[in-house]
């Protein structure tokens, strides 16, 4: 039997600024973009979401809809999914984890009981399978009092693997930042959710496009990224662009003519 998927979006996503859940990305909001990543593994999907922004999904809806009080936490959330759907097995993920896609749940569905962690060995909470014998557990160690799911897990025997793309595992509250690369001196570093968000952005426009100026690209990227990244999105796109330029990704097509600017492209297919 499949497992069921359950995403998780109870919080009030203060820091972030806006519910993460309708956040758009592509013009795909994060609740669609994370069906589609788990429906293909998952017998049903149920989204456990506060009661005020249950309102924004009118039936019929592709998922179950299980609503809480936002300030009672996700562990509650959790909890309420596994008492409401007893026994049965779940792919777990917390809306604010942008970057899952299909292969996120292959990996994580090819063993009984999986959970990422990073390279320095930190565990990954939000983004699992939990079998209905991890639920016995943590439904006891919640009635007990325990309301964080990652203290939990500490005390619980898992099977962790790291995952097969970084990206996976980062949240948009990360405050981890990366070192960027530069073609010839040393560079910045910029918070995880920025970098990936623009290079993504670079490298899609470059695949679609085949090849486009850095002006028209940055025209681009002030109208779709505006609401997505605080702060100048011409400086961040700069450095994220002489980064995949350093890394081999993309790279530029000089002109001939002295008054064209120089074009950039993709090195390899993305």
């Amino acid at each position: 039997m499949k497992p069921w998927g359950l995403i998780v979006a109870g919080g009030k996503s203060e820091r972030f600024g806006s519910p993460k859940i309708l956040h758009e990305i592509d013009g795909v909001p994060q609740w669609q973009r994370l069906f589609d990543a788990l429906s293909p593994h998952c017998e049903r999907v149920v989204l456990n979401i506060s009661e005020e922004l249950s309102s924004f999904f009118l039936p019929p809806t592709p998922f179950e809809i299980l609503a809480e009080n936002e300030h009672l936490g996700p562990l509650e959330g959790l909890c309420k999914a596994f008492e409401t759907y007893p026994n049965r097995d779940w792919l777990v993920v917390a809306c604010d984890h942008f970057w899952v896609e299909a292969g996120t749940f292959d990996q994580l569905n090819a063993l009984k009981s999986l959970l990422f962690q990073d390279e320095q060995g930190i565990l990954v909470p939000w983004l699992r399978k939990i079998t209905k014998m991890d639920i016995d557990y943590i439904l006891h160690k919640k009635k007990e009092g325990e309301q964080s799911l990652k203290r939990i897990l500490d005390m619980m025997p898992v099977t962790t693997v790291l995952p097969s793309k970084k990206e996976w595992i980062l949240d948009a509250d990360s405050a981890e930042k990366i070192q960027l690369l530069h073609p010839s001196k040393s560079a910045i570093k910029l918070e995880v959710f920025k970098y990936v968000l623009i290079k993504h952005f670079i490298l899609r426009t470059l695949k679609n496009r085949g090849s486009i100026s850095f002006s028209e690209l940055k025209n681009m990227a002030e109208i779709e990224l505006n609401h997505q990244i605080k702060g100048s999105i011409s400086w961040n796109l700069i450095h994220v662009k002489m980064d995949l330029e350093a890394r081999g990704i993309i790279c530029r097509i000089p002109q001939k003519e002295s008054n064209r600017v120089d074009f950039l492209s993709l090195v390899e297919v993305w």
